[in-house]
């Protein structure tokens, strides 16, 4: 243990410091040989809510130093009618057995070095008083026929009875089979436990039929079952303890605080406040579970407030057959790998309970509350929802590895706003707070935020963020999007002037690469974005020539399918678009039902061919239901492959399907996620309908919203004609344009696949430079943005996603032109980006290829779908060579916007 004392003017730091020692140490054999002071006030002062502080008695007129358990014997006698200080030198003092002795004042028994506690292996006190036991190691391991119920400190019949910052353990072994109960308290009163650790035990602490208890900022891990149990209580403060990593073995059924009544009736009176309840062992423990076992008999007058329930447990508050009391200001969190909603529960003949300002994954039997008011429901399935947990807490995913600091709400949230949930007048004095864009084309781009709200940090600080893929950033806000899918980790450290480390946090956050399938069937079913897949054939494996290289080909008289293994990135997205090129074989369409699912997930997204010019796209949406769009064409059964893509956006509303990038079929007015079914993905032959008869090739399934096309008049956006001084519209690459002023969507063209690429535009911006603004974009090709104030270079790889480039300090906002560029060489695997003439970034080896994706077109000044420019754009250029950014000024005339009629496309 350390020597550290917990602070109680600090907030947050006694969460996130000290407990945070406990936890990395609790399985070592070094906290058993040292002493814990805490303060008396703990978590409840730490969450700016009162409490009561625990007295210590001053020391008594006479001091006894012993050695030897025979000499702490008659150090007993001596001062049991008097009381005074019995000093233990280290060393091992057996058992010690106080018995009807009650001095006129107490008798406080400590250590002489708290460094090196005495040792007492179990302690008996019966029908005695006025007794404290401070800074003492109590506990050893059972023998080889002692039961586990054993009492290892045994309390019965007394009265004033303190114990204050001792270890209290088991065998420290590991092996909790001999390990028995730690503190056991029976027909006792004014008995106070507070800042004890107790660790490796099969129960933590019992008290029965006794009243004027205080539990009270006690540090309890590594318990095989119950932390703290009662029946038969009154008048209880239980409040700050820290109550973590049980292992519950067997048939155990663990609890971190209990009641119950059976052998010993009502309780009544009891304030349970400030308690952090945190599974943190992959574990399921019951949260607070208020039980009555045995008909006539009943709870009252509780007050259960401030407390924090982390856990895999339905029970996280519960409650049954109370008469009177609160539930105030809770939360109640599921961990990450939970099969269970944790819930808050008014069970039995409970009433007049008044529940309000709590947060929890579920309330259950809210009908039996007097008053059932301003509370959260935390949900897990809407990133963007304001009730999402992580919209909620400061790191509500970090699991086993949680501590209190992790759990505090948002500064920016809606519990702050409401006032809602425990610790919610806390903060931290720095955490992690994540923007993420989950389900959509930009999932690998995160937002950092330090949220430094602490005062001894001064202003003077400065903040460094280290990546778990190798990239070093500076500054309060940062953004990053990484190369990869999966687990990241990124340590926050804050800086005084002089490069010292002030403060350290980290967090791991889960991003999906918006690729989720990428199949070319290049000699196999693996899957070019992640070669990790388990995709494999049912029935006969068979590739052909396909649209581009080699393709799949399936046979109706011999059934075969290529099944996709389910995995949660490819469902309940918020933005989808499935995308393949299929040719027809011989297949009769004319019989009845002879219909064939080509790409099918189940209750989530699938493509149906009806016959050769009928398709359907389906999409079942988490709160909408299934939708379903037909859309016809000419007849596809002619021998060559054709391009299906369906493509969804909740933000957009829209459900559009397309054959050969012409847009064919669109349902508008939706909303909501994909369908969140655990089904994978079928390709070829979908469940319930025909064995599919042809060829597949460059299956595609990604989180974007896309607008495939060809470069035809046809295809092309179906904005308003562009006329001059008007907004955007739909441009042919011959065109001309004079200046155009951005407002609500861009101009199109398209470009052709070269291995160089030069592109060059004059902007000036009206000032806002809020949010992710595309100023020229390629769809997963190419693009220029200003993303939050900062000008950002985009190019993009099938296989690993965007690679970008963020340039800040520049002067965007001054209301002047600006040129902005960047060139490509595809042989060289070398990128600059510019700003008025000069080089400002660099990206080399980023091994790309330049693939001319022109069914999706090149937008300037926004995307049909926004993200618009507000400003103005001219004089754009794009070559198909590398050249300096001078030669586009001096071809134009323009010396950044002067030059007023330029063409679009050079």
């Amino acid at each position: 243990m350390t020597n550290e004392v917990f602070s109680a003017n600090s907030e947050i730091d006694l969460l996130k410091e000290s407990w945070d020692i406990f936890q990395s140490d609790s399985q070592s054999d070094s906290l058993i040989n040292n002493s814990l002071q805490f303060s008396t006030e703990g978590l409840a002062n730490l969450s700016g809510l009162a409490t009561s502080s625990v007295s210590i008695v001053e020391e008594g007129p006479v001091t006894i130093v012993v050695s030897t358990s025979d000499e702490l014997d008659a150090a007993v006698k001596q001062l049991a009618k008097t009381g005074g200080e019995i000093v233990l030198n280290p060393g091992e003092y057996g058992h010690l057995s106080v018995r009807y002795t009650n001095p006129e004042s107490p008798i406080e028994f400590r250590s002489a070095d708290p460094e090196n506690p005495a040792q007492i292996g179990s302690l008996g006190v019966k029908d005695s008083s006025s007794l404290v036991f401070d800074g003492l190691d109590l506990g050893r391991a059972l023998g080889p026929n002692e039961p586990t119920y054993i009492r290892l400190i045994n309390v019965t019949g007394a009265k004033d009875v303190t114990f204050i910052n001792n270890d209290i353990h088991g065998s420290v072994d590991g092996d909790s089979s001999n390990d028995g109960y730690g503190l056991s308290v029976t027909s006792s009163e004014g008995i106070v436990v507070a800042n004890n650790e107790f660790h490796d035990l099969a129960r933590g602490a019992l008290f029965g039929l006794s009243s004027d208890l205080t539990i009270q900022d006690n540090f309890i891990h590594d318990i095989r079952t119950d932390g703290l149990d009662f029946a038969g209580v009154h008048d209880v403060l239980i409040e700050g303890n820290y109550l973590t990593k049980f292992s519950p073995t067997g048939g155990d059924h663990a609890d971190f605080i209990q009641f119950w009544t059976t052998g010993a009736g009502n309780s009544s009176d009891v304030t349970i406040r400030n308690n952090a309840l945190i599974e943190g062992n992959d574990s399921v423990v019951q949260g607070i579970f208020i039980e009555n076992d045995i008909e006539g008999n009943t709870f009252s007058n509780f007050n259960i407030e401030g407390n924090i329930y982390y856990g895999s447990s339905s029970h996280g508050i519960v409650i049954d057959d109370m008469q009177g009391g609160s539930i105030i200001n809770n939360t109640v969190l599921a961990t990450p790998t939970s099969n269970n909603e944790p819930t808050i529960r008014l069970a039995g003949s409970t009433n007049n309970v008044v529940v309000t300002n709590n947060v929890a994954t579920n309330i259950g039997g809210d009908s039996k509350a007097s008053v059932f008011e301003n509370n959260v429901i935390a949900e897990y399935d809407n990133p963007s929802s304001p009730t999402h947990i992580e919209n909620l807490f400061v790191n509500p995913t970090a699991g086993d590895d949680a501590s209190v600091a992790d759990l505090v709400p948002r500064q920016d949230g809606l519990l702050t706003e409401m006032g809602v949930g425990a610790l919610v007048d806390s903060v931290v004095d720095v955490a992690i707070l994540t923007e993420q864009r989950h389900g959509t084309s930009e999932s690998l781009i995160v937002d950092f935020s330090a949220a430094d709200y602490a005062d001894d940090l001064g202003g003077n600080v400065t903040y460094r963020w280290t990546l778990s893929d190798g990239t070093v950033l500076n500054g309060e806000d940062v953004q990053h999007e990484f190369k990869t899918g999966g687990s990241h980790h990124v340590v926050l450290s804050v800086l005084n002037a002089e490069g010292e480390v002030l403060r350290t946090t980290d967090k791991t956050i889960e991003l999906v690469n918006p690729i989720l399938v990428s199949l070319d069937f290049e000699g196999d079913v693996e899957d070019a974005n992640n070669k990790d897949s388990n995709n494999h054939w049912i029935g006969a494996e068979t590739y052909a020539d396909g649209s581009s290289g080699q393709g799949a080909v399936f046979d109706e008289d011999t059934p075969s399918k290529i099944v996709i293994p389910d995995s949660p990135s490819l469902r309940g997205m918020s933005e989808l678009t499935v995308q393949f090129d299929m040719m027809m074989g011989d297949h009769d369409y004319s019989e009845s039902g002879s219909t064939q699912r080509v790409v099918w997930s189940h209750l989530n997204y699938g493509v149906e061919i009806v016959n050769p010019h009928t398709v359907k796209f389906y999409l079942w949406l988490e709160d909408g239901g299934l939708q379903k769009m037909t859309v016809n064409t000419s007849s596809m059964q002619d021998g060559e492959f054709h391009q299906l893509t369906m493509t969804y956006s909740d933000e957009v509303g829209s459900l559009v399907g397309y054959i050969d990038g012409e847009e064919l079929g669109r349902l508008d007015g939706l909303s909501g996620n994909v369908a969140d079914n655990p089904r994978g993905v079928v390709l070829g032959s979908g469940p319930h309908r025909d064995a599919f008869d042809g060829a597949l090739d460059n299956v595609l399934i990604s989180q974007s919203f896309t607008q495939p096309g060809e470069e035809t008049d046809s295809s092309a956006p179906s904005f308003q004609e562009k006329f001059d001084g008007q907004d955007s519209g739909s441009l042919l690459i011959e065109d001309k344009t004079d200046v155009a002023t951005f407002t609500d969507a861009g101009l199109h063209g398209t470009v052709q696949d070269d291995d160089q690429i030069s592109v060059f535009l004059d902007l000036k911006s009206s000032g806002d430079l809020s949010g992710s603004q595309r100023v020229l974009w390629n769809h997963m090709e190419y693009g220029i943005s200003i993303e939050y104030g900062a000008l950002v270079f985009t190019m993009f790889d099938e296989g690993e996603g965007m690679h970008r480039a963020f340039v800040r300090g520049l002067d965007l906002d001054d209301g002047d032109w600006h040129q902005v560029g960047f060139t490509f060489n595809e042989e060289t695997d070398e990128f600059t980006g510019y700003f008025d003439g000069e080089a400002v970034t660099e990206m080399d080896g980023l091994d790309l290829e330049l693939d001319g994706k022109s069914f999706w077109g090149v937008t300037v000044g926004g995307t049909p779908w926004g993200r618009t420019f507000e400003g103005e754009v001219d004089n754009l250029y794009a070559y198909a060579n590398v050249i300096d950014p001078a030669i586009t000024a001096e071809e134009s005339n323009s010396d950044f916007g002067s030059f007023a009629t330029d063409e679009l496309f050079a």
